[in-house]
């Protein structure tokens, strides 16, 4: 994934050395079908493909991936994208169980549609995962967390707004209790917000 100049990994920033060498897996590229090569960490498996340069990471080991990330940003002179791959749009398989696999947004504002097993896995297409990892070592899982946070507001603003528009109008409660309008208020704002 690395240009031959190259001082520092354009996936994690580290200086350059030699590269680990795979073992021979028995899972499929799911894009090209070609054998996937293991690398075995104590978190789990990147598995990567030498015919398209696509590569399935294992859920523990990207989270492990991105906790180093978010906490170590990228050295100085570390490059900090790589190249962007032809777009894909067709839905690909695990290649642990064969089911299609989601494809989404990473982190919601990366711009990097990646595909996720629920099971087993994320895939990323050439590029992809150098590109993840400086987006969240740039900030972006931390800018993501405060975009859903201020989504999560604003739906529970609008819901608000709408419980209160619905409440005056009841007859029976604009002359009961303000306890018990207040209170199926609250419990409608739940239904519509969970």
């Amino acid at each position: 994934m690395n240009v031959p100049e190259s001082g520092f990994c354009s996936g994690c920033g580290h200086p350059l050395g030699l590269e680990p060498v795979g073992e021979a897996g028995a899972l499929p590229c799911p894009a090209c079908k070609q054998p996937l090569e293991a690398y075995r960490s104590g978190a789990g498996s990147l598995f990567d493909c030498s015919g398209c340069g696509g590569q399935f990471v294992e859920h523990l080991l990207l989270q492990e991936m991105l906790h180093r990330h978010e906490h170590a940003p990228l050295p100085d002179g570390a490059v900090r994208s790589s190249g962007r791959p032809e777009p894909r749009t067709a839905y690909v398989p695990c290649p642990e169980c064969h089911s299609l696999m989601n494809r989404k947004n990473f982190g919601v504002i990366s711009g990097v549609i990646v595909d996720v097993c629920k099971k087993h896995g994320t895939w990323f297409d050439l590029g992809e995962l150098p590109r993840v990892l400086a987006f969240v070592a740039a900030g972006g899982l931390e800018r993501s967390r405060a975009r859903s946070a201020e989504d999560e507001a604003r739906l529970r603003r609008e819901a608000r707004a709408q419980i209160a528009a619905v409440t005056p109008m009841t007859p029976h409660l604009a002359t009961g209790h303000p306890s018990v309008a207040a209170s199926l208020a609250q419990h409608l704002f739940d239904l519509l917000v969970h």
